[in-house]
């Protein structure tokens, strides 16, 4: 597989939810050495809430969705299938800002 960053897209397996698409949320440095990542699902139920991450057709996807950072996940680097897209610097800014609203970071 292709080199994994932090904000890529990705097509997932994920025990439970089945394939769905995913954002990868895991710090730069750590991909490199872990065998797992943590992503944050992609849905196209949009709450408007301050964790998620707006998403739509420049990113890789079909229509209109969020990245959910309330709903995250570590996987296995091997359960990312299909490279989507990945975040502009604009987006990663926005990333972060869902992961400390999501995990209640001042």
């Amino acid at each position: 597989m292709a080199a994994i960053n932090r904000g890529d897209i990705f097509d997932a397996e994920i025990a439970g939810l089945g394939s769905h698409p995913v954002l990868v949320v895991s710090r730069q440095e750590a991909i490199y050495h872990r065998t797992r990542v943590t992503v944050a699902v992609v849905t196209s139920t949009i709450r408007d809430h301050a964790a998620e991450v707006p998403l739509d057709e420049t990113h890789g996807l079909d229509h209109a969705s969020v990245a959910d950072c309330d709903e995250l996940y570590t996987i296995e680097k091997g359960a990312l299938t299909r490279r989507r897209g990945k975040l502009e610097l604009g987006d990663l800014m926005r990333l972060d800002e869902g992961l400390r609203v999501s995990l209640g970071i001042t």
